[in-house]
């Protein structure tokens, strides 16, 4: 089940965005490639769960992810291990928030003991330096004035405070408006250039404050309850505020008639059901990474949502907050949640028996999972390591489901290290894992219930055609149904194929020669028994090879389904001349004839325009597909959504997991009461 977002952070210079989830989860999304996550670091469970996550300037020109929570802690999010690190104590309870000064390495971090704590983000650590003094009151907000002079502190006390940041004086305060013994909140501030502050608060107030005088300019009544987040285009022309009443507004700059600038609200959306508890400008992101700002908002409803910043009344893209993975075998699904792993066995493709939900020991999140085609074995992994889980099997109960008793085997230490990607092979007895650095391990188990590993260490060789960098981690992983090739994806674009017969390096596939539009990967599988490897971009192309001979193949031309990623794709064993792709939101029957036949441009990439959806639209269950207008034999159904999976299990049998979305929102917390027209 998806999460709350809490906190969302762009990159300086646009490249990806970090959504921090209320299970302590980060994602990180590359907004020019239609902001598939690229990678993901798993948090613990009632730790590090993020409050604000924020960026920093390291060294080599690389930035550095720094977060803190309501457990009182500060880290940073290691990029390459995807683990957290550098893990400090705020000392001063739970931190509430989180600035980042402008051209320093130093962080403000606001505590529940109603001080700023101030630490050093020097070379690669982070380490406390002094403390301001307390306003006796929480601190749930913070932020850094244009000039690293001075840094401003909103309290749930009514107050702003504004402190000098090299001796921790309090300057001046500026004090909110109260209703009577209830003290206000201020929940958000934004620094501009300008000289003013701009602050939203527990009335739905968002105040504009001159920074020299600390005296209040403007306050305007946007919302109905709380203001949790703002946000202000690169320009600082618009101004954007959220909260509690799932409202996203937008405030311009305008001049009157005698020419003075003053702020005036100008629209607002309305695409979430809960609060929204994070927003975010990022310059550069419109329009796949190559147009103007665009806003992104988060919060309790899971999804996150993209807006053109400088056309706010136009048309918003909703993202998924599910992710996809392959199913591993005709006989069972495996599910995680946190530390738990749940393991259902399918009954003719329409029931569900769920055979046992395990609870691994300790607080870390799964990094990544996978299950043996025959159901006889786990393999989990997290920040500490990998293990392999065994499922010895006993009589069947009267009802029919099956009483087992879930074990552990002992594995080598090079196969028990963590792993970012876990895959097993048809035959149930190799364990593919994608470790640190870049390698791949293959561990075999042996019929006498041990574990010894086969090989370890496969690595592409230097200055191969297909790119990417050693260290960078696998994003996917896919093995051929004849167990012969494995396929490994770095998240740099690097796509590498090895041969589990020989356990060597094989090829290095060539890179796209489009680079720029979109060449991270939604989605990797093989065709059938064959060595054909079918990739899914992340701009909605795709692309065939056939990995044994090392070349490309032909691929028709694909119309997008909307904004939608193609990721996964499924083989009819009874129609080998068909493939069935599938995004969240859709299910699209192709057919292709994918000769050994090769080709200079193998990736075709979708027209960006938005496609007619009941054209060529099918209910499931009617014989074959409708012909859609120049684009061959092909067939579209939506009836499902948003998808989690879908699969072949038998000639003419598809599995469909979906999760549909009110039973998301039945789990959600009750939203705010709005008095509406005729109730």
């Amino acid at each position: 089940m998806p999460r709350a977002v809490h906190a969302i952070a762009p990159q300086p210079g646009g490249a990806l965005v970090a959504v921090g989830r209320n299970d302590g989860d980060i994602e990180l999304m590359v907004p020019s490639e239609n902001y598939s996550v690229l990678k993901r670091i798993p948090g613990k469970s009632g730790k590090h769960l993020q409050q604000a996550l924020a960026w920093c300037a390291g060294d080599m020109g690389q930035h550095r992810l720094i977060g803190c929570g309501l457990d009182g802690f500060l880290f940073e999010a290691d990029l390459t291990k995807l683990q957290l690190t550098n893990v400090r104590e705020t000392y001063g309870g739970p931190a509430w928030s989180l600035a980042i000064a402008p051209h320093a390495p130093i962080a403000a971090v606001g505590c529940d003991d109603g001080a700023i704590k101030l630490f050093s983000l020097e070379g690669d650590g982070i380490e406390y330096a002094r403390t301001f003094p307390t306003t006796g009151s929480r601190v749930l907000s913070v932020a850094w004035a244009c000039d690293a002079q001075v840094v401003f502190a909103g309290s749930a006390d009514s107050h702003i405070r504004a402190f000098a940041a090299r001796s921790g004086q309090v300057l001046y305060h500026m004090a909110v408006e109260a209703y009577g013994t209830e003290p206000t909140m201020v929940w958000a501030l934004c620094a501009l250039s300008d000289g003013t502050l701009v602050s939203g608060d527990s009335l739905g107030h968002i105040q504009v404050w001159d920074i020299q005088t600390g005296t209040l300019r403007q306050s305007l009544a946007t919302h109905e309850a709380d203001v949790l987040a703002l946000a202000v285009t690169s320009d600082e022309q618009v101004l954007f505020g959220a909260g509690v009443d799932s409202k996203v507004s937008a405030i311009e700059r305008v001049e009157d008639e005698n020419g003075v600038e003053r702020w005036a609200f100008s629209h607002s959306h309305r695409p979430h059901t809960h609060d929204v508890r994070a927003l975010a400008c990022m310059e550069g992101g419109g329009e796949g990474g190559r147009g103007g700002d665009v806003l992104l908002s988060g919060g309790i409803d899971t999804k996150v949502c993209v807006y053109q910043a400088h056309n706010f009344k136009g048309r918003l893209t909703k993202l998924w907050p599910f992710p996809y993975h392959q199913l591993p075998d005709k006989a069972a699904t495996a599910q995680r949640k946190g530390n738990d792993v749940k393991i259902e066995k399918l009954l003719k493709a329409i029931l569900r028996l769920r055979q046992i939900d395990v609870r691994l020991k300790g607080d870390d999140h799964l990094a990544c999972a996978a299950l043996s085609p025959n159901g006889a074995y786990a393999a989990v992994s997290t920040v500490r390591g990998t293990r392999l889980i065994t499922f010895p099997r006993s009589r069947p109960t009267a009802t029919g489901a099956e009483r087992i008793q879930a074990g552990s085997m002992a594995v080598p230490r090079i196969a028990a290290a963590p792993a970012h990607k876990l895959a097993f092979a048809p035959d149930g007895r190799r364990l593919v894992a994608a470790a640190a650095g870049g390698r791949l391990v293959v561990t075999e188990i042996l019929e006498e219930g041990k574990a010894r590993v086969k090989a370890h260490a496969l690595r592409p060789p230097e200055g191969g055609d297909g790119g990417g960098h050693d260290e960078e981690p696998c994003a996917q992983l896919a093995i051929s149904r004849d167990g012969q090739w494995v396929a490994a994806a770095d998240t740099c674009g690097g796509l590498h194929v090895y041969s589990l017969d020989t356990l060597r390096h094989h090829w290095a596939v060539p890179r796209r020669q489009d680079k720029q539009r979109g060449a991270g990967l939604a989605g990797l599988d093989f065709q059938g028994l064959g060595s054909t490897l079918i990739m899914m971009h992340a701009d909605s192309s795709v692309r065939a090879v056939d990995v044994e001979e090392r070349r490309s193949l032909d691929w028709p031309r694909l119309q997008p389904v909307g904004d939608e990623l193609y990721l996964g794709a499924a083989w009819d064993p009874a129609r080998p001349d068909s493939v069935l792709l599938h995004s969240h939101r859709a299910l699209r029957s192709l057919k292709h004839e994918l000769a050994p036949k090769a080709t200079e441009t193998a990736a075709v990439t979708a027209p960006r325009q938005r496609s007619d959806h009941m054209r060529g639209k099918r209910k499931l269950g009617q014989s074959g597909a409708e012909r859609l207008d120049g684009e061959g034999d092909a067939g579209v159904v939506e009836r499902y959504r948003p998808i989690l999976l879908a699969e072949f299990v038998d000639d003419g049998e598809l599995v469909v997991v979906e999760c549909p979305w009110l039973k998301v929102v039945a789990q959600l917390p009750d939203t705010l009461y709005r008095q509406r027209y005729a109730t």
